[in-house]
């Protein structure tokens, strides 16, 4: 597969101009646009392992997929959609929730810096959006070396705020939907969701269909009877996973990966609401075929005390850092 034209993704939203721009090892190749910090394309083995558009007008007008975006400053859903954050109540907005910070970063033109044929780095900055306090500085580092592509998010913040950023690519290893996939995913919990599909508590994976100990095929058990399957439509949960060492492994036919990451959560998401719509190389996207493994914090931590906390204080860095290796 060859790279996109680079004209298709040039585009100015508010004075600043999108463009595209493509980092390769002797393995991988990865092509990034500064709208959003997409990762557009992912090829290894002659294969784009990640859905997503061909033009930067599809990725705008469809800005709440999240294709291959940055999210935050916080990712997944925070119920209700407000939190005390030093001691003073925020509201996000008036609604039941608020999703993906309602694609704050996703959506944003950042400034680029191509450092090298291997390594590139965005940086953006928040000041109060949404309510979110702080002036907070971000900056996204993405770099591939052999078959490793590598994630690094990093924020400073002046003044004490909540982050919990992510990526949010869709993989699939071949074409139509990802069932066959095999998947295993290094927890002993996961998280059990409300009736809107919050975060709510930790539950043991055994003996249910959330346990990925072992590889196996995404839809082994998916069609289960299943109260969570049901709330999901599907696997759309957070996985409690240790940082720091290998958390999950996706298979397919001759493409392995391989995540780790220094995060303590990973949401699983079978691609439950893709429905009627077009992507790449006039492909359909419809009802699961695509996974999504996003390395982050627990969800709605900032309204859950149990959860370990997603709050940063004055002056400190928040950090994520994920590496995909492929085989």
């Amino acid at each position: 597969m060859q790279p996109f034209e680079k004209k298709q993704f040039t585009k100015k939203i508010d004075g600043k101009e999108t463009s595209l721009y493509t980092i390769k090892s002797e393995a991988l190749t990865a092509t990034i646009t500064n709208y959003g910090g997409i990762i557009v394309q992912l090829l290894f083995k002659g294969k784009d392992l990640i859905l997503g558009y061909d033009t930067i007008q599809k990725y705008i007008d469809s800005s709440e997929k999240y294709f291959g975006a940055i999210v935050g400053p916080v990712c997944n859903r925070i119920c209700p959609a407000e939190t005390k954050i030093d001691g003073k109540m925020v509201v996000f907005k008036k609604a039941e929730y608020l999703l993906h910070s309602d694609a704050l970063l996703s959506t944003k033109v950042w400034d680029t810096k191509l450092v090298s044929e291997h390594k590139i780095i965005l940086t953006t900055s928040l000041n109060g959006e949404l309510g979110f306090p702080g002036n907070v500085k971000y900056t996204v580092t993405y770099s591939v070396k052999d078959g490793i592509f590598r994630t690094d998010i990093t924020a400073f913040t002046d003044r004490k705020t909540i982050l919990n950023c992510t990526s949010h690519p869709f993989f699939n290893f071949g074409t139509g939907q990802v069932l066959q996939h095999q998947l295993k995913i290094n927890a002993q919990q996961y998280l059990r969701v409300s009736e809107n599909c919050v975060s709510v508590e930790p539950e043991d994976v055994k003996n249910t269909p959330f346990d990925f100990k072992k590889m196996k095929q995404i839809g082994q058990n998916i069609h289960e009877e299943n109260e969570q399957l049901k709330r999901g439509i599907g696997y759309d949960h957070c996985f409690v996973v240790t940082p720091d060492c290998e958390q999950a492994v996706l298979q397919f036919e001759d493409v392995k990966m391989i995540i780790k990451s220094n995060q303590k959560g990973m949401q699983l998401y079978s691609g439950n609401w893709l429905s009627g719509f077009k992507g790449k190389y006039g492909r359909a996207y419809d009802e699961r075929t695509a996974v999504c493994l996003e390395t982050q914090g627990w969800p709605n931590a900032c309204n859950e005390e149990k959860f370990p906390s997603i709050e940063v204080g004055a002056m400190q860095e928040y950090q994520n850092w994920t590496e995909y290796q492929f085989l």
